[in-house]
């Protein structure tokens, strides 16, 4: 989430991780799009794109997508935390709803782009901790699951 620079032999690239919604995100390696779709919650990733891509940003987006997962997996079990700072920009569920694991619960705007926040499990939403334009910082409880 937010722009990178990555060197990778004698190659630069810059990197912007977008919007993560379920087990997809947007990545731009060097001005073209490309949709990431996270296999694991580890590091593998697929790019589909229109044309081919050399090797290199493929592997870069991988590496620069997976720690999406990683922090947003942190907290207690049943407990969706924030992966970072920044501003609640809109709640997705209510108290009560039945959400699937990858469902986006909460999308919290930093560094001016929105970040879906996934559920790490299947369950129902038992409290939401947060308000539309609350300010949180990472590792702060967003919604707890039954």
């Amino acid at each position: 989430m937010g722009k990178h620079q990555f060197a990778i032999g004698n190659d630069d690239f810059e990197v912007e991780v977008g919007v993560r919604q379920g087990n997809q995100v947007d990545v731009v390696v060097n001005g073209t799009s490309y949709e990431v779709e996270l296999k694991s919650e580890v590091a593998s990733a697929a790019i589909r794109a229109a044309a081919p891509v050399p090797s290199a940003p493929v592997a870069m987006a991988a590496a620069v997508a997976a720690p999406v997962a990683v922090a947003a997996s942190a907290g207690a079990a049943g407990e969706v935390v924030a992966p970072l700072a920044g501003l609640v920009f809109k709640i997705n569920v209510k108290e009560g709803d039945v959400i699937k694991a990858g469902d986006s619960v909460v999308v919290i705007e930093a560094m001016k782009m929105e970040n879906a926040i996934p559920a790490r499990a299947d369950g129902t939403v038992t409290s939401i901790k947060v308000r539309e334009q609350d300010s949180v910082a990472m590792g702060d409880v967003l919604i707890t699951i039954g």
